[in-house]
């Protein structure tokens, strides 16, 4: 742990982490843990704080490469064109790495917890390891390609 910044841990998340991205190349998402009692409560501070943390380790990137979303810091590595969503997970001590994190979707917060969700993907590929991360990549698939043909048929 970090004294004075609040960090816990940072746990890879996402569907890379799952093994059921589409793509895996260039697309990584962070779980960072930062202690609630530490951590801005107020959701556009707590995102630019994180932000300005991330800055501080990479004082070598330039300002366009360390950005603020709703949710997370998305940082460009632009050598390798690696792109890390940082995102921020508020975390009041419960178990089994059980927190809050920010809703892309309209800023609130959501409990939730990275390790439960590996854990149940895992136990879920173990159980059908030829056919559900295919099933899942597909799902992912058919509703962009829905989402695509919405967007051009509403004009959105």
């Amino acid at each position: 742990m970090t004294p004075g910044y609040g960090f816990v841990k940072a746990l890879h998340a996402g569907s890379v982490a799952k093994g059921t991205a589409l793509r895996n190349a260039n697309d990584r998402d962070l779980a960072v843990y930062v202690k609630a009692e530490q951590a801005p409560e107020e959701i556009p501070a707590l995102v630019n704080w994180v932000r300005d943390l991330v800055a501080a380790a990479y004082p070598a990137m330039s300002e366009d490469q360390i950005v603020a979303t709703t949710n997370c810091v998305n940082v460009r590595f632009a050598g390798t064109g690696l792109d890390v969503d940082v995102v921020p997970v508020l975390y009041e001590g419960e178990p089994d790495d059980v927190g809050y994190l920010v809703s892309k979707d309209d800023g609130t917060k959501l409990r939730t917890s990275v390790r439960q969700h590996l854990d149940f993907i895992r136990s879920r590929k173990k159980a059908y390891p030829k056919h559900l991360a295919q099933l899942i990549r597909f799902t992912k698939w058919w509703a962009r390609q829905q989402r695509r043909r919405c967007c051009r048929t509403t004009g959105e």
